[in-house]
């Protein structure tokens, strides 16, 4: 079966912003359900007119929750003009479920130009092993290499019984051979919830430190799937997803870090992501310094973005990116797990998963925004 390419002219939506948001379809294809691409991974180049974003598909099942059955494959697609057209490819290489491991004999270099990392672990579909694996490309993601197992992330002393990695990709290069990795981990009994830590890869990839726990001991929130922003202050900033301990409340908080992981402070809250399970943060750093997260909120049904203009310790009211969601016939709401690259003109990109009475069994979107002026 030849891999769909499909483009689509930017549309507006709805008067709620000014200008509105644009939308773009990334990937749709009858009879599967696509999604997840926080799960995956988003990288761009050249200022943002070129990125490549991951997601996983799967035969398309109604049967309540998640309308996918495996086999889970992992695909990518890729711009060339900030978002606004798209186009499927192959990705020699990339990561699919049940890969083994392979080891890392040479250290890579984190600066290379084209340079891609995707970390993989459990937890998702489309996933891999509860120690990690990694792959990683140097030519914008048209071929990968791997996967390499994490070094070991967990100590015995910081883990606390969580032995299981559950990170997805968010990562921030720190130099040619040292690379900030975000990520979470959680008991592979499940005793305990995810919890996000901060850790950091050396020596090419080849040895690791953890670095820190960004919740504090007392709180048993759990926290899962950062994304993170290495500023031009040299301090970074990562928004959580986060569930209440014992409860159904979701919503997405800010920390902080001034030493390049190794300790962190809560910002406070961005905002809310509903109940049950929540959603993702997807975190991006204007051209002119101020902060702005998307999410999804499954209650609302409805895709936001906020804006900060002091580092993350207070937002703007939310923007809706995206509204009019199609359940599906049994009434589930099922979309999100956005990823965001900034634009070479200052604009925005979200890529995230949606449903609507055009394609009511889901695709990739994306859709490119104009944040609000200061």
């Amino acid at each position: 079966m030849s891999l769909p390419t499909v483009v689509l002219a930017l549309a507006a939506l709805t008067p709620a912003a000014d200008p509105a948001p644009r939308h773009a379809v990334v990937f749709h294809e009858k009879g599967t359900f696509p999604a997840w691409p926080a799960n995956v991974g988003l990288w761009s180049w050249d200022g943002g007119k070129e990125a490549v974003v991951g997601f996983v598909t799967g035969k398309y099942v109604l049967r309540g929750g998640h309308n996918v059955a495996e086999p889970y494959a992992n695909r990518l697609a890729r711009t060339t003009d900030g978002g606004k057209t798209w186009a499927v490819e192959k990705g020699d290489g990339f990561y699919q479920p049940g890969t083994p491991a392979k080891p890392l004999h040479k250290g890579i270099d984190f600066t290379a130009d084209g340079f891609a990392l995707r970390v993989v672990a459990e937890g998702y579909q489309g996933g891999g092993p509860g120690t990690g694996v990694f792959v990683v490309s140097t030519d914008r993601g048209k071929t990968w290499d791997g996967p390499f197992a994490l070094p070991r992330l967990l100590p015995d002393k910081p883990l606390g019984g969580r032995d299981q990695v559950t990170a997805r990709t968010d990562t921030a290069v720190l130099g040619a051979g040292e690379l900030l990795l975000m990520g979470s981990a959680r008991p592979a009994d499940r005793s305990q919830p995810d919890r996000a830590f901060a850790a950091r890869l050396t020596a090419g990839g080849k040895e690791a430190e953890f670095l820190a726990w960004l919740q504090p001991d007392a709180e048993k929130h759990r926290t899962l799937m950062p994304s993170t922003v290495a500023r031009k202050d040299g301090t970074l900033v990562t928004a959580v997803r986060v569930r209440q301990a014992g409860g159904e409340d979701c919503w997405v908080d800010a920390y902080t870090s001034a030493d390049k992981g190794k300790t962190w402070s809560r910002l406070g809250k961005v905002g809310d992501t509903g109940r049950h399970n929540g959603n993702p943060p997807a975190l991006a750093e204007l051209a002119d310094g101020r902060l702005c997260c998307a999410y999804g909120d499954r209650s609302r049904q409805k895709l936001f973005a906020r804006v900060s203009a002091d580092g993350g310790r207070t937002w703007r009211a939310e923007v809706v990116l995206r509204d009019e969601y199609q359940p599906d016939p049994l009434g589930d709401v099922d979309f999100g797990y956005p990823r965001m690259f900034r634009r070479p003109d200052g604009d925005l990109t979200v890529v995230y998963y949606w449903a609507d009475a055009d394609r009511p069994t889901g695709y990739i979107a994306a859709t490119s925004w104009t944040p609000p002026a200061r």
